[in-house]
């Protein structure tokens, strides 16, 4: 029976802790091993994500644990038989009292389960995804009806998957609009159009944006505005001073002309007014 005990050993008094991450940045031959020590009922349970070497046994698996976490490095006898972890016990090794014994039992989690290990440390590989465990027994039986680790069997509790680092996120700023122009050239532009001395508007020449050819003679029409007194403005016309422009007596001669037909028109309304003889 003390053989088999060879395949575990005896515990130490913490207060219960939290799975520790100790695992950095790892070589390209290294693994994270979860590992959880349960040093009896009553006492505390350590669990502790441990960076290891892929051929690794259970037992370098559990002094690296003590190593990273700076406690005291597992006491073995010469047959290989883990005596203490954590310096618990201080002493003794596998003793006996009657049918039991006080060791270190050796398991395995599988995420939904423990399995008592039958081979010692020394003799097993640790795997990723399999959780090595131990729980101190003061009295158990040596087989797989003494109680396993409390801690939990999945790797995946104690070894999480490391976050990924933050990435910092660009700052768009929205372009900026032009400010609007108020002058210059390419935009469009209103004209104002010239008013006389009394306020109305006046006549133009050319229209913006046009030129008058020289020597031709030129007409434009401004739109009326109101006057004063309500009446609309009466349309200006200008005529230009080119060469082939009409004389004054062109005029004088419509003049005649207007009051001529009128009086013609005159006459013939006094002869039908006349009573017939």
């Amino acid at each position: 029976m003390l053989r088999r005990l060879a395949l575990v050993a005896a515990p130490a008094l913490l207060t219960i802790v939290a799975p520790v991450q100790l695992h950095g940045a790892c070589a390209a031959d290294q693994v994270q091993i979860a590992v959880v020590v349960d040093f009896g009922t009553g006492r505390s349970v350590s669990a502790a994500c441990v960076g290891a070497g892929t051929r690794d046994s259970g037992a370098a698996v559990l002094a690296a644990r003590a190593s990273q976490l700076g406690t005291a490095p597992p006491r073995t006898n010469a047959s290989g038989l883990v005596c203490a972890i954590d310096g618990y016990p201080s002493e003794g090794c596998g003793e006996q009292t009657g049918g039991h014994y006080a060791y270190w039992s050796y398991w395995h989690g599988d995420a939904s389960d423990w399995t008592y290990s039958n081979v010692g440390p020394a003799g097993s590989r640790a795997q990723p995804g399999t959780v090595e465990g131990w729980r101190f027994q003061p009295a158990g039986a040596g087989n797989p009806s003494d109680p396993p680790p409390r801690g939990s069997p999945d790797a995946a509790t104690t070894c999480r998957p490391a976050a990924p680092p933050a990435t910092s996120v660009p700052t768009v700023r929205p372009a900026s609009r032009p400010a609007a122009r108020t002058g210059g050239t390419g935009g469009a532009s209103t004209t104002a159009i010239p008013t006389s001395a009394a306020g109305g508007p006046t006549s133009t020449d050319v229209a913006p944006g046009t030129t008058a050819a020289a020597g031709s003679s030129t007409e434009t029409a401004v739109a009326a505005g109101p006057l004063a007194n309500g009446a609309p403005t009466p349309v200006a016309a200008r005529r230009g001073t080119g060469g082939h422009g009409s004389s004054p007596w062109g005029l004088v001669g419509g003049v005649g002309l207007v009051g001529a037909v009128g009086g013609a028109g005159a006459l013939v309304a006094r002869r039908r007014a006349r009573p017939s003889p």
